[in-house]
This record gives C-alpha cells, sequence and structure tokens, in this order.
C-alpha cells in the first residue's frame, strides 16, 4: 500500500454537535420494528438512502442535517484508515477505545477477506494483507463497511459512536463486538452518536445479516409516543 503522507488529520472542528437533535427526515420504519430488541430507549431512527454510502450519509446528517458531505466523511476515513493501520490492528489501542478485548481476533475475520493465495503465511500477515485490501475498497463508493470504519469515523470527527445491533438469535458475530460504544483518540465534543445497523427488507429477528445504516435521534419520551401516533413515509428504495 502507498504511504501516506505524516501530516495528522485532525478532526472536524465545524461539527455541530447540537444538530442531532434537529436532524429531520422520515422515520424508518423497518429499523423502528427491530428497536426493541435490547436498543437503546427514547431514540428514533431516521432513513438514511440505501445505496452503499449510508453509513457516511448518517455521519453527515448529524454533522451538517443533511447527506451531502457523505464523499468527504468516505475519503477521510480512507485516509485515517491508511495512514494508522497499525493502530487499528492493535488490540490494546481498539481496548481503549471499546473496553474489549481480542477485537481483531474475534471481528476482523468477518469483516474483511482473510483469505491469501500464498501459502505458509503467518495469522497476522493474513490480518495485515486483508485489512489492507479492505481499506482500499473504501475509497470506492457503494462499498459496505465495517466496524473498523466507525473506529476511523469517531476519530476524524472527535466524538464517540454508539454502534445499535438488534437482538436477534443466530447472529453469525458476536453481539459484544458490535453493540458498543467507541470513543475516539481525542474527544472533541462529548454527545454521542448513534448509528444503528438494520436490514432494508427484513425485519425477523431469527438469524439475519444486516446491510444498512440508519442514524437514531435522542428524542424526549413524549416525543416518542407522539411520533408513534403519526403515519411514517414509506421506506427509501
Amino acid at each position: 500500500m502507498q504511504k501516506l503522507t505524516n501530516k495528522e488529520i485532525t478532526p472536524l472542528v465545524d461539527v455541530p454537535v447540537q444538530r442531532t437533535g434537529k436532524t429531520g427526515g422520515f422515520k424508518d420504519v423497518r429499523a423502528e420494528k427491530l428497536l426493541a430488541s435490547g436498543s437503546p430507549k427514547c431514540v428514533e431512527s431516521k432513513q438514511t438512502y440505501a445505496d452503499g454510502n449510508c453509513l457516511y450519509m448518517a455521519m453527515s446528517r448529524i454533522i451538517c442535517g443533511d447527506e451531502d458531505r457523505h464523499v468527504e466523511q468516505r475519503m477521510r476515513t480512507f485516509i485515517e484508515l491508511c495512514k494508522n493501520k497499525d493502530k487499528y490492528l492493535n488490540d490494546c489501542y481498539l481496548k481503549e477505545s471499546t473496553s474489549l478485548d481480542d477485537y481483531v481476533e474475534n471481528l476482523l475475520g468477518s469483516s474483511f477477506d482473510l483469505s491469501s493465495k500464498t501459502k505458509r503465511k503467518q495469522n497476522t500477515e493474513h490480518q495485515r494483507e486483508g485489512f489492507e485490501a479492505g481499506i482500499v475498497d473504501t475509497i470506492k463508493p457503494g462499498t459496505y463497511s465495517t466496524m473498523w470504519h466507525f473506529f476511523a469515523l469517531s476519530n476524524i470527527l472527535g466524538f464517540p459512536i454508539q454502534t445499535v445491533y438488534p437482538e436477534v438469535k443466530g447472529s453469525l458475530v458476536n453481539r459484544n463486538y458490535v453493540n458498543v460504544l467507541i470513543t475516539p483518540s481525542q474527544m472533541q465534543h462529548p454527545k454521542v452518536a448513534y448509528i444503528m445497523r438494520t436490514h432494508t427488507s427484513n425485519v425477523d429477528f431469527h438469524g439475519w445479516t444486516p446491510n444498512h445504516f440508519v442514524l437514531l435521534i435522542p428524542v424526549p419520551p413524549l416525543a416518542v409516543g407522539a411520533a408513534k401516533a403519526k403515519p411514517s413515509a414509506p421506506p427509501l428504495r
């Protein structure tokens, strides 16, 4: 992988964190059906366009209230992962961000393709090669995001991100590692952003794999009850 400049990429300084309570948009009907399963209380899901850029669109809405800066978020995530790949393959660092042990061992294999055409390589070499190939894919519009993209985004933007993973039976991943609060190395804003994994069509609680991300907006308890009484827009196609 090409070596990038050593110039530090600092967190965005213009993140209007107060926007999280003012972000508009339609409620995501399918995500709402999954919210009751081990999810935070007093939050409402917001639709995100399902074209493979949904994570970055959701983060853009937190920053500026719309999805216009999603390309910038993807580019900055790519650069952050390239610059600091050793850090993101270090379990000690990941534990500092999540308070969980053995992140690489438990989740890297389900996040990136660790297969190799070269035999007799050590496990760490397979992990590094798969991780670097996955980083390259990050720059391609529409490619799916993993927990490592969340790690990078939290550091880029300088605020904690709570990843929300519904409690479904037969999940192929350890939910403890994908339903977690991620804290940045340098805290710029204390407010937590909530991003939920969901599915564009399947709301069954038995053995599904997520294929979509939506933003969760904290709302007062009374507002949640009122919102449930209002009709929602049809899901985005």
